[in-house]
This record gives C-alpha cells, structure tokens and sequence, in this order.
C-alpha cells in the first residue's frame, strides 16, 4: 500500500542540489528508485502520480492541469530546484514549471501532449501496450518491450524484477484517465510563459516517443541545449553513468 504522496532520497554527495522527478504514464516513485540509487549524488524527490489512492475511481475524465496542480502541492516549500519529467511526466512537468521558483526544468522523452498531434506515442508501441495480453504474456514485460534498445536485454529484465516486487501500482481505470488526459494535451500555452533554461534528453533509439516531437516543443521554445543518450525511451536506466555526468556539468560540478 502506498501511504505517502512521494518518496525522498539524500546522497551524501552533493545533497544541497536538489531535483524533483515526476514519472511517466504508469509510472511511481517505486519504479524510478533503481535510477535515483544509481545517480549517488544530490537530493530527489520523486512525486506519486495523481490517483494513487483511488481518488479517480469515479471520475469518467481528467485534465492534465489538475494533474500538474496536484504535482505542484507536492513541491511546497522548494524553490531553486530542477524539475525533470519524463515522458508523460514531462507534459506535466512542462505545465508546472511556469509557477514554479525552479533553477532549470529537464524533459526526457517528452512531447507537447496529443491535441493536434495525431501520434504524440509512436503507434507501433500503442498496439504492443494495448494489445490483448495473450495466454502466457505478462503483463510487466509487455509493457518495458518497446521501452529498452536491444542491446540491454539484461538491464530490461532486472527492471521488470524490481517493478514486479512494487507494493502498489495504478488501477486500469486511473491508467486510462491519464492517458486521454495525455491525448487531449497541448503545453504551447505553458511553454510560452518559461522563464527558466529548458534541456532535452533523449535516447537515440526511442521507440515510443519519436524524434519529431522535440521539434514541437522548439516551435515554441528555444531549447537551452539537446542531450542524446545510447539507449530507447528508458535511456536513464541503460546509460545512468552518462546522465549523472550531464546533470553534474550543468551544476559546474566538473567540466566537460
């Protein structure tokens, strides 16, 4: 049972730089411990999404502003912090940032939403997550196949270990309301009210969200800077060592 809105974790190198992490479509704070352990530097809070303990039950729609308000209590208190969504996250992460006190914000594998976008997911991977599970299929495996490159096989199958020993998870009908509200999504209007430096981080070989999608966001913005990374959409769990190095030049911490 989850019995808290988000989990908090210090490393002794570095604690007093501080980011908060909103996870993706079907993500928790659970499932971004094994990166957050492997960074070993900073302090991170990693927020549950919104719907963890049933408020959605009988909900038939959902908005993603109120995801981000929800997101945005959780943030009470901070201020001079990077804020980092991936995926989905991102969308929410782009519609706080504006009303937020933030050093930088970081989108990883990321789109605007899905209003006027006819594939803001990458339909090979809609029709694998939405398949019919098959007899002998699980469900967790399905999930992370599109996710990795097909060069950490291993790396995918001890994620699907750790989720598979999560305490909790989000119900198909929570699920469900998220992903509309993904689909019925545009950030434009927030992301014309940034004041703070923008960085996107991608994996070359993302098979979820396609690379045409960062061009939505540079319609709007100037981008600070671009990253790319070995790996797919889960690029973060298959190249931490590079991410930790990234994130530490951008705080000055040593140079490139």
């Amino acid at each position: 049972m989850k019995n808290q809105a988000f989990q908090e974790i210090s490393h002794s190198e570095n604690p007093h730089l501080q980011y908060v992490w909103i996870p993706g479509w079907g993500g928790t704070a659970h499932a971004l411990l094994p990166l957050i352990r492997s960074l070993r530097f900073g302090t991170h809070r990693i927020l549950e999404p919104f719907g963890m303990n049933g408020e959605l039950k009988n909900r038939q729609n959902l908005d993603m502003r109120e995801m981000a308000d929800y997101a945005i209590g959780l943030c009470d208190g901070l201020e001079d912090f990077s804020l980092m969504g991936i995926s989905m996250g991102g969308i929410i992460a782009q519609l706080m940032a504006p009303r937020l006190r933030l050093l930088d914000l970081h989108l990883m594998c990321t789109t605007r939403g899905g209003r006027n976008n006819p594939d803001p997911i990458d339909p090979a991977a809609r029709r694998i997550w939405f398949s019919r599970t098959q007899a002998g299929e699980e469900t967790v495996l399905k999930m992370l196949e599109p996710c990795f490159s097909e060069e950490s096989e291993s790396i995918k199958q001890a994620y699907a270990e750790h989720l598979r020993k999560q305490p909790y998870s989000l119900d198909g009908h929570t699920l469900k309301l998220h992903f509309q509200a993904m689909l019925a999504c545009d950030t434009k209007e927030a992301l014309t009210q940034l004041e703070c430096p923008v960085y996107v981080h991608e994996g070359h070989e993302d098979q979820v969200i396609l690379p045409f999608q960062r061009g939505r966001i540079e319609e709007v913005i100037v981008l600070q800077d671009v990253f790319s990374y070995p790996g797919g959409h889960l690029f973060f769990l298959e190249v931490p060592e590079l991410l930790k190095k990234r994130l530490l030049i951008l705080r000055g911490i040593y140079g490139d």
